[in-house]
Formats: C-alpha cells, sequence, structure tokens
C-alpha cells in the first residue's frame, strides 16, 4: 500500500491512459457491449463531476489546512518555556516506543508519517484538479472531439476523483485513529 501512495498520482494517471487508450481503440470491438451516452448526458455528468470535484478539493484543502496547523501548534507547545508553562503542558503518554513514552501526537508530528499523510492529500487535491480543469475544457469546448472522446475523458475524469477520493478517506480514517482512537469503535456505539 505504501508503494501505490508514493506514486499514486503517476499511478493513477498511468491507469486512467491505459484505460483510455483501450476503451478507444478496443471500441470497434466493444460496440455490442459498450454504449456510447448522448452528448446532453456527458454534459451533465461532466458539471455534476465539476461540483463533486470543486467541494472535494475545498476538503482536500482544510484538512491540509488542519493537519498543518496542528503541527505547527504541536511544535509551539513541544518547547515549553518556562516551568509554568511545563505544568500546563504535562500529557498522559498513550504508547510506549523503545522504552520510552510518547504521545499520539509525537508519534505522528514527530515522525515522517505527516509528511506522508500531507503529501497524499495534496496529490489528490492535484489529481481532482486536473480532472476539473479537463471537464471544464470539455465543458466548454475549447477543443473539438468525437462523442466518443469526449465521454472517455469524461469517464477519466470520473476514475480520477473517484480513486482520489477512496485513498483520501482510507488516509484520513487512518489520522483519525491516530488522533482519536478507533473510529471504528465509535462509529458503533
Amino acid at each position: 500500500m505504501n508503494w501505490y501512495l508514493d506514486r499514486a498520482f503517476w499511478i493513477d494517471m498511468i491507469l486512467s491512459a491505459i484505460i483510455g487508450c483501450s476503451l478507444f481503440f478496443l471500441q470497434p470491438f466493444l460496440s455490442d457491449v459498450l454504449n456510447v451516452p448522448s452528448e446532453n448526458n456527458i454534459d451533465k455528468i461532466g458539471a455534476s463531476l465539476i461540483s463533486i470535484g470543486a467541494t472535494l478539493i475545498g476538503f482536500l484543502l482544510t484538512i491540509i489546512t488542519v493537519i498543518i496547523t496542528f503541527k505547527k501548534g504541536f511544535e509551539d507547545h513541544s518547547t515549553p518555556k518556562s516551568t509554568e508553562s511545563i505544568v500546563e503542558y504535562i500529557e498522559v503518554p498513550t504508547k510506549t516506543i523503545f522504552g520510552r513514552t510518547s504521545s499520539k501526537e509525537e508519534q505522528f508530528y514527530g515522525t515522517a508519517i505527516h509528511n506522508q499523510v500531507t503529501k497524499v492529500f495534496i496529490g489528490a487535491t492535484y489529481e481532482v484538479g486536473i480532472a476539473i480543469f479537463t471537464l471544464l475544457i470539455l465543458q466548454f469546448n475549447l477543443f473539438e472531439f468525437s462523442l466518443l472522446s469526449f465521454s472517455i475523458m469524461t469517464l477519466l475524469c470520473l476514475i480520477l476523483i473517484t480513486l482520489s477520493t477512496i485513498r483520501s478517506i482510507h488516509i484520513f480514517k487512518h489520522y483519525l485513529n491516530i488522533h482519536v482512537g478507533n473510529v471504528e469503535t465509535h462509529s458503533k456505539k
């Protein structure tokens, strides 16, 4: 899974390109199974994907901002300046790593995990942004495309947005598990 997360943007782009080329060149053989939707339906799907993508980008940017803000707050509070602030800073450690106790925040922000989480969310933001940009080009008819090409590119944007969403939700669940505890246990109560 880490291998995919480290290269998710490029893997998703290559996967989409392979699917798109395959559908385009195999369309004569798949014409009985694959129906090309009308231009009106593709426009409606594209407009919906633009709305969903814009909302998702807002969500991703919010998560990135929260992670960076928490990290900055953790760094500011990790080195108390006076004896009074030491008393306020005392936190009960939750786990032991190599014989030394550390809090959840130290486990997350004190390692490279937060960088990887932020990188995944930033990559997903770029991916959704590219999909939205492509959909806007299609919506405004800036270039002439055949109906088949128009359909395939809309489908590929759907795939990119879906992969980004699934990956972001998966990582966000792990992020919440670190900070809140087991999310599945809390949701069953």
